[in-house]
């Protein structure tokens, strides 16, 4: 058979076997199409017993965390400005934590710890503390009385005068393995109290309770004592104790990104600080 004849039959050959492979992938195309849309209607219709869904509910509650859950563990310190009448102040907000009392000096390395400051006064012996105070249920013993608690107990802290409630909320926190410590009231149902410490401007910094939050606030320089107990009393705080200051100021705070910040003015006697009050995460 010569070469002329054979290639019109091999074209032929050739345009066949395309025209059926092409057949094959339609088939082919045309049944899977099929198939996935059975599939999902017959899933749109499968019918679950009490038992079924109530098994379904509990594996997707434990697989899923809502943005709320998440906020709630996450800790920082919210840090803003207020300027009142005669002074500026900084303030330090617990947000998504609780508050906190330690003898041990508190660690940056301890992602759980969100601000630390100096809180009680420290003897001159650099032993004793200035007041009684309670760390995790148990009592320390202390010289004097600086006029003014805090009490603290789960995620509860209250400020006080040592004149008010003080042995109910000892034994309250004694039972609960929290936290009491002592200094000088500044301010106490929202009104300035008198102070005859610091008649000179120096910086200044309180323990506070602010939207019912525990709150740290500072001055932006430096201001007299009173002069700064009524600027807390003007921005709504409701009680507050001052906080060691002066050379004692160092203190350092968790930010919302996690990086950590430095408070404080005068750091000459950080190493000899005794105590601090601290937020921690929940």
């Amino acid at each position: 058979m010569n070469e002329t004849y054979l290639t019109p039959l091999l074209n032929q050959r050739y345009q066949i076997i395309i025209i059926i492979s092409t057949m094959k992938f339609h088939l082919l195309l045309y049944s899977t199409i099929i198939y996935i849309f059975t599939t999902i209607v017959s899933c749109k219709y499968v019918s679950f017993d009490d038992s079924d869904k109530q098994s379904f509910k509990k594996a997707l509650e434990a697989t899923y965390i809502s943005s709320d859950t998440v906020s709630q563990k996450l800790g920082y310190v919210n840090t803003y400005k207020i300027e009142t009448s005669t002074l500026n102040l900084s303030v330090y907000q617990l947000i998504n934590g609780k508050a906190g009392f330690t003898v041990t000096r508190p660690e940056k390395t301890d992602q759980s710890t969100l601000l630390s400051i100096a809180a009680s006064f420290t003897a001159k012996d650099l032993k004793n503390l200035i007041g009684t105070h309670i760390v995790n249920g148990q009592t320390i013993a202390g010289i004097g009385n600086p006029g003014g608690y805090c009490a603290i107990w789960g995620n509860k802290m209250v400020i006080k005068s040592s004149k008010d409630s003080l042995e109910y909320y000892r034994k309250k926190v004694l039972s609960s393995k929290g936290d009491l410590f002592r200094q000088i009231i500044l301010v106490k149902n929202g009104k300035a109290m008198p102070c005859e410490l610091f008649k000179r401007n120096v910086p200044l910094r309180a323990i506070a309770v602010l939207d019912g939050k525990p709150t740290v606030i500072e001055t932006v320089g430096s201001s007299t004592i009173e002069h700064f107990s009524r600027a807390l009393a003007e921005i709504g705080v409701t009680e507050a104790l001052y906080a060691d200051m002066g050379s004692w100021s160092y203190g350092w705070y968790r930010n919302k990104e996690g990086r950590i910040k430095d408070m404080g003015t005068n750091f000459f006697n950080t190493h000899k600080q005794t105590n601090w009050f601290v937020f921690r995460e929940n």
